[in-house]
């Protein structure tokens, strides 16, 4: 968005529009993949839990600081609601990443040019 800040509101609300629509098209198309059941529950739980941090958030600012809450609680409930969002992407990319660490390990050991003790004994059973 602030990358075309200086276009002008009209250019960025026709953008969000535009976007959404290649978005949705990209779902229609994407409709019969076996991961979207996946995707789409996992999107509708982020969604839920960053809506619900927010309304939290705004809702106990409002209880505590009844006469200031329009100054606090709206800043401070798009903060909660993004660090949802930023919690739940960071996890999923250090679970990623442990992931990857995994499996290049195990490849570069079925990669070793030593030979496992178990082959070792076979083969030293063959050649007996």
């Amino acid at each position: 968005m602030e990358e075309n800040a200086s276009k002008g509101f009209i250019f960025n609300l026709i953008t969000t529009f535009v976007n959404f629509k290649r978005g949705f098209t990209h779902f229609i198309d994407n409709w019969n993949n076996p991961q979207m059941k996946n995707i789409l529950r996992t999107s509708l739980i982020v969604l839920i839990t960053a809506e619900s941090a927010c309304i939290l958030t705004a809702e106990t600012v409002t209880i505590l600081f009844y006469q200031y809450s329009a100054f606090m609680a709206i800043p401070l409930a798009l903060i909660i609601g993004t660090f949802t969002l930023t919690l739940v992407e960071s996890t999923r990319k250090m679970r990623n990443q442990q992931q990857s660490k995994v499996q290049d390990c195990c490849l570069s050991e079925s990669q070793s040019e030593f030979i496992s003790s178990s082959d070792f004994r076979r083969l030293s059973k063959k050649s007996s």
